[in-house]
């Protein structure tokens, strides 16, 4: 009822979804959260219909098949961006996996930085039609604004990806290897249904495609942006570039924070322990199997994420660890002090075992404290010689 998969009436529950094909949605790490619904022998205004937004579903926070094109997208450094859930299926058959969908609508700033995180190269592939070129500029008007510049494959006849490679299989790999730049794109955009003899329409296109050059970024692709628009339209180039109001970017000068490292064991103990997290599945292994309590908080949930990292990728590195998970500006500060430390890149067994003994001697000191201050308090004989064996116990290593 809370997801939105069942209703209720006065005669009882019924199917939301009935005679619909169900698409299982997953977060950002493989759990399925919710669910949309398509149809098929039947008629319907609704073609896709999804379960309810709720605490754990987002729409605009996620992209369909994220968790699986990842690893794909890393290798590759590419991400393809299409919209619907059968373009990327329909993608999987002639192998490629470097894909996901913004589900149709139209993308958000987090699904952008989600497709910012994905690869370096980013190929929009919406549908073939004119509501598919509108989501094209929007989608890339969201990317530009967070510094990527993405390239464009359109495809003929309206046909959406799904289409396109049903009739046309792996000819779809050439489209991918030669996409248009986002500019050649855009400037047939503004192009289409405008007649450039006519001087209104002519003046119009002219205003709107400097309106764009203004966003960009890359001064090569600015450039040669303005000559394509001088050969188009024949006007002085001198007046095309006074009309541009390029804003100077500001130069920001940040001050580094001065790293200070604590010099106690137990600091030294976390903080090396997690350097060699990030250098070996093998430390992994045993910080899993031995560590059930890191001391300081900082180091605690960057250790949980660098073994739950491990579990779903199965791999580890530093550079992927940042790129693919959310790293807040504590994390990120916490592992610069990592770096810092300017550890050599081999370990021994028997440093790590080190580490490992060193943080088990805080937690049953720790430990041992909490429980002595419990015995003090505690009046009943019996409860206080269970307390007391709990003590010994933790003294010897039980």
């Amino acid at each position: 009822m809370k997801s939105g998969l069942v209703g209720k009436s006065d005669y009882g529950y019924y199917d939301l979804f009935l005679s619909r094909i169900m698409f299982p949605l997953y977060d950002l790490n493989g759990n399925v959260i919710a669910y949309s619904g398509r149809i098929y022998k039947t008629s319907d205004s609704s073609k896709y219909f999804n379960t309810r937004e709720t605490e754990i579903f987002k729409k605009g926070k996620l992209l369909y098949n994220y968790h699986r094109a990842k690893e794909s997208a890393r290798q590759k450094n590419q991400i393809i961006v299409m919209e619907g859930f059968m373009d990327v299926i329909r993608a999987y058959t002639i192998g490629i996996k470097n894909v996901v969908a913004t589900m149709g609508t139209a993308v958000t700033a987090d699904q952008a930085n989600l497709i910012k995180r994905l690869g370096k190269d980013v190929i929009l592939c919406f549908d073939g039609d004119a509501a598919g070129a509108k989501a094209t500029m929007s989608c890339a008007d969201e990317l530009m604004k967070i510094g990527v510049t993405p390239t464009v494959i359109r495809l003929e006849d309206n046909l959406d990806p799904d289409e396109y490679i049903q009739k046309y299989g792996k000819e779809f790999q050439r489209r991918i290897d030669n996409p248009m730049s986002i500019m050649d794109f855009k400037l047939n955009y503004l192009k289409a249904n405008k007649n450039l003899n006519n001087t209104v329409d002519e003046a119009n296109y002219i205003s709107e495609a400097i309106k764009e050059i203004e966003k960009i970024d890359d001064e090569i692709l600015r450039e040669v942006t303005i000559k394509k628009l001088v050969t188009q339209t024949n006007i002085d180039e001198n007046l095309i570039r006074g009309k541009l109001n390029i804003k100077p970017k500001e130069k920001v000068i940040k001050k580094e924070k001065k790293i200070s490292l604590k010099t106690n064991k137990y600091e030294v103990a976390q903080r090396n322990l997690i350097y060699y997290m990030f250098k070996s599945p093998e430390v992994i292994k045993m910080y899993d199997n031995r560590i059930t309590y890191m001391p300081s908080k900082e180091y605690r949930m960057l250790a949980r994420e660098i073994s739950m990292f491990y579990r779903e990728n199965n791999f580890i590195d530093m550079a992927s660890f940042i790129d693919f998970t959310h790293c807040d500006e504590e994390v990120l500060e916490t592992i610069k002090k990592i770096n810092y430390a300017n550890l050599k890149e081999k370990y021994t067994i028997k440093e790590i075992e080190d580490y490992i003994n060193v943080i088990k001697d805080y937690n049953v000191k720790n430990e041992t404290k909490r429980l002595q201050e419990q015995l003090k308090e505690e009046l009943d004989p019996i409860k206080q010689a269970a307390i007391a064996q709990k003590i010994i116990d933790l003294k010897k290593g039980v």
